[in-house]
């Protein structure tokens, strides 16, 4: 995928919107332009971009469109995923898949009474750390074992 906020920050990076779905030259050239104009001339979440680019569009685009490099905002990691965010506030399934995979501790049941209807980021960016620190943990392990 595309990082949007780094295309429309970056001039060398502008022609790749192009090549996303929905898109094409003139669409990709007027996104830009219409994210220009909001505040830090970037965005926020992907969500977002339904506004900006109207319900069709945005349905083709989205999968492909990744959010990233926001100043002073919690991202939501899946806006940095291929996960059409459709999918993912139309099908309970993935959220509860991302709650089991998270367990159930103070931290995580406080993300999840924060949660609003599209709003999940927190819990799956702990998700997300606690996974990473796995792999760490268990990298670290092998390679104190082959040593």
């Amino acid at each position: 995928g595309v990082n949007l906020n780094a295309a429309v920050l970056n001039m060398h990076r502008q022609p790749m919107l192009s090549f996303v779905s929905g898109l094409g030259h003139i669409k990709a050239h007027d996104l830009i332009n219409k994210i220009k104009k909001l505040r830090h001339s970037q965005v926020p979440k992907r969500s977002a971009l339904k506004q900006l680019l109207g319900s069709k569009v945005f349905s083709n685009a989205a999968g492909f469109l990744r959010i990233r490099d926001y100043p002073n905002v919690h991202l939501n990691p899946i806006d940095d995923t291929r996960i059409h965010p459709e999918t993912v506030n139309d099908h309970e399934w993935v959220r509860t898949m991302v709650r089991e995979s998270c367990g159930d501790d103070d931290e995580t049941r406080r993300a999840r009474d924060n949660e609003e209807e599209g709003e999940w980021g927190e819990l799956a960016k702990i998700c997300m750390q606690r996974h990473r620190d796995a792999i760490v943990t268990a990298a670290e392990s092998n390679a104190g074992e082959a040593g």
